[in-house]
């Protein structure tokens, strides 16, 4: 791996930099670098100069990551190791347009939000997030890195990554997952992305268990040709894929590739079986609170609680305020209000079947958080009120407690709390009630030609997408214990109504890379758990006002790669938990007034690479009455810099930083893709006042050629230049083909071919 180094390349002619900029004064500066590791620093210095390429802050005490400074803009480099690092502000990379290398290995992250890398540095091409506390990576975090070459995720407390994390990574050369604690082998990390830029992988040092549900893998682990790929990038890592069974007491492990003698020596599946559980317990309001459940099983269970008002935690879960759940099942709720008490339900899970345990709490008194759903919170807000910078002692410091369960025992704020500073009821490992208890037989719950394990039914069928595949036309009904549905890559031609009607606890469904055409109305009425809809690379060509009605929590709606031409008013109403919205790659050409109304928690909009020639302040300006809107992306559209955009005059000038409607679109970015002499200027520094009207020619076409300059202009230059002007008009309308200007106005004629589904496996993710 050629992850940035902990120290930059030093020089004999080094300077420090405090005489301009005193809060470098301990640093060194030359050509394009600035050092500033091993200076006791414990914030980013809040300016450095322009033009610097490599920035390193590694070997500090720095805690906090907020927004970096304007200044950075040019930097290539940054290196965060070896500090103190707890969190990252939500838009702390933003400005960073020309980041490629971001080492953040040995601090004390346990997750990063999907946010992080949204919007900035999305060139990133080497990530170093080793010996962190990371225990889980959830699937769309490094979903818009689609240069990232190289990841290293070692040497954290991995526990579980999701099946999908990596498969928009089609440059990605190099995957650390060594030395975590992750037991179940996905070959859908891989499969996605094997035949692109794979080169190296290291996978050991994790205790991969040779049980039952290795068998789901059994077609990767046997192909010859996946085989000899893999072992390839294995060796080239240094690293093999070794498993151990229940009997194996060396742990010396078998190769996962010797399918034939692996096969043979899988341990087999037996239900979970909880074996303790929290004692039922009073507890003070305001206080926090640990419940435990302890269980076991093969494959070793996963546990998840139920709450007293029907919310389910899970270690994956990002949707409640103080709420965590441990890889060994721990439940940390902070702040106990009224609201928390009654009975709790620690449902243990594995491939074999499940069993339920419950306990009860009784709150006494109250908390000023009483009022306060656990689910109804700005994620956003909490990260800037949960910090504020001390002056006196130059560093970040928490505003709110911060509780971790790490190692068997509590930290607060990374300080070891005793055991008599938190309520850890003891564990009842005998008399306690059982809720549920039934096995699954997966032969009979398990949807043919579909594989499942847990709580997933996974029917993508990459291997057999031809005529003669085992491709499904129908979404199969799913029994009640599974909640994630991947259909990626069938022939499904729409969305029926009713889809949940009889799998109401459906909370994940993956669509991508059908042949879906259609949404019947009605079809989603019953969906009010499902979290995750992707459809992409389908054959959609219209939304209709109120399509997704019944998707109330969704949060992820994923549509690129769709033939989506109009997004038409109210196309999302309802959708009140909408956070990610992805409309990539389609042929949109119009938003109209009302497309965005109603969603109230939306954070991103992505209409990158689209047919958009111009903006309107109508949907604008509704979409912006969001106060959490973050950002709008435009990027891969041709704007077309004539008088439509005089609106955003008061908007997107380079001194109207304060606007809401500057900082979602950050005119910045932004270039004219025509007329002539405005090609390649930002939106931020045209003159808005000497804007011209760009009208179509007759026989043009919507993103094509075949535009003049009209109005009063050309009819005072034509008179004044006579004949001369003439045949310059003249030679200009003759250029077909000339300007590439694209404008909504005019309609897009023989715009009905669909692609062919292609066998590119390119797919989302699950929980």
């Amino acid at each position: 791996m050629k992850l940035l180094g902990s120290v930059l390349v030093g020089s004999a002619y080094s300077s420090s930099c405090g005489s301009s900029y005193p809060e470098l004064q301990n640093c060194n500066c030359y050509s394009t670098v600035v050092d500033c590791s091993n200076k006791g620093l414990k914030a980013i210095p809040g300016s450095f100069p322009r033009g610097k390429t490599r920035l390193d802050l590694s070997y500090n005490n720095i805690n906090y990551v907020n927004e970096l400074p304007d200044e950075l803009e040019d930097l290539v480099d940054l290196n965060l190791s070896h500090n103190n690092i707890r969190e990252i502000h939500f838009d702390a990379f933003d400005g960073l347009d020309n980041l490629e290398n971001l080492n953040l290995a040995y601090n004390q992250l346990n997750e990063i939000e999907d946010d992080i890398f949204q919007w900035n540095p999305v060139h990133l091409k080497t990530l170093d997030l080793s010996n962190n506390k990371f225990e889980f990576i959830q699937h769309f975090l490094f979903y818009d890195l689609q240069e990232i070459q190289e990841i290293n995720l070692s040497d954290n407390d991995l526990f579980f990554v999701h099946p999908h994390a990596f498969d928009e990574l089609k440059r990605l050369r190099t995957l650390n997952l060594a030395n975590n604690k992750l037991t179940e082998f996905k070959s859908k990390w891989f499969t996605s992305i094997i035949d692109d830029n794979l080169q190296e992988v290291m996978l050991d040092g994790n205790p991969w268990a040779c049980d039952c549900d290795l068998q789901n893998e059994k077609n990767f682990l046997q192909n010859p040709t996946i085989k000899r790929m893999m072992t390839s990038f294995l060796e080239r890592g240094g690293s093999s894929l070794k498993c151990n069974n229940k009997d194996d007491t060396h742990n010396l492990g078998m190769d996962m590739f010797n399918w034939s003698s692996l096969s043979s020596k899988l341990t087999p599946c037996t239900p979970p079986k909880i074996t303790g559980i929290s004692k039922s317990s009073t507890v003070d309001a305001g206080k926090m609170l640990l419940l435990k459940c302890l269980a076991e099983g093969v494959p070793q269970p996963k546990i998840e609680w139920k709450a007293p008002n029907g919310d389910v935690y899970r270690l994956q879960s990002e949707d409640f305020e103080g709420i965590t759940v441990h890889q060994d099942g721990a439940l940390l709720i902070e702040d106990l209000r009224k609201a928390d008490q009654g009975i709790y339900r620690c449902v243990a899970t594995n491939s074999a079947g499940s069993m339920e345990a419950s306990t009860k709490i009784t709150v006494t008194g109250s908390s000023p958080f009483d009022d306060n759903d656990r689910d109804d919170y700005d994620e956003d807000d909490l990260d800037e009120d949960g910090w504020e910078y001390d002056r006196d002692d130059n560093e970040w410091k928490k505003t709110r407690d911060d509780y971790e369960w790490i190692d068997g025992g509590m930290e607060k704020n990374g300080q070891r709390l005793d055991s008599n500073d938190y309520h850890l009821p003891g564990i009842n490992n005998e008399d306690f009630e059982f809720d549920n208890d039934y096995r699954i037989d997966i032969d009979s719950d398990c949807p043919a030609n579909c594989e499942c394990s847990s709580s997933t039914v996974d029917c993508s069928d990459a291997e057999n997408v031809g005529d003669s595949g085992r491709a499904l036309t129908k979404i199969p009904i799913i029994k009640s214990h599974y909640t994630h549905l991947d259909m990626t890559l069938n022939k499904v031609p729409e969305i029926e109504k009713g889809l949940c009607r009889k799998m109401k606890q459906i909370r994940e469904l993956k669509v991508d890379s059908n042949r879906i055409k259609n949404i019947e109305n009605g079809a989603f009425s019953d969906c009010g758990d499902l979290r995750i809809l992707t459809m992409r690379d389908n054959r959609l060509d219209e939304l209709r006002a109120q399509m997704f009605d019944g998707l109330d929590n969704v949060q992820i709606l994923v549509l690129d790669h769709n033939f989506l031409k109009t997004i038409p008013s109210y196309a999302f109403q309802g959708m009140d938990n909408l956070e990610y919205l992805y409309l990539k790659n389609n042929k949109i050409e119009k938003i109209e007034s009302q497309a965005f109304y109603g969603l109230k928690k939306l954070k991103f909009i992505h209409l990158e690479d689209n047919k958009l020639d111009h903006l309107d302040m109508d949907w604008v300006k509704e979409a912006v009455t969001n106060t959490k809107l973050e950002r709008i992306f435009i990027d891969g559209n041709n704007l077309v810099c004539d008088t439509r955009l005089k609106p955003f005059k008061d908007h997107f000038e380079n001194s109207k930083t304060s606007s809401k409607i500057y900082n979602v679109f950050q005119p910045t970015e932004l270039k004219c893709s025509s007329p002539p002499e405005l090609i390649g200027k930002t939106l931020n520094t045209i003159n808005y006042n000497e804007l011209v009207v760009v009208t179509p020619i007759e026989g043009g076409s919507s993103g094509g050629p075949g535009f003049m300059f009209g109005g009063v202009f050309l009819g005072a230059v034509l008179a004044v230049l006579g004949f001369i002007g003439w045949r310059q008009w003249n030679r200009r309308n003759s250029m077909k083909g000339g300007y590439g200007y694209s404008y909504t106005d005019i309609s897009t004629q023989g715009d009905s071919e669909h692609r062919a589904l292609t066998s590119n496996q390119d797919s989302e993710a699950f929980i």
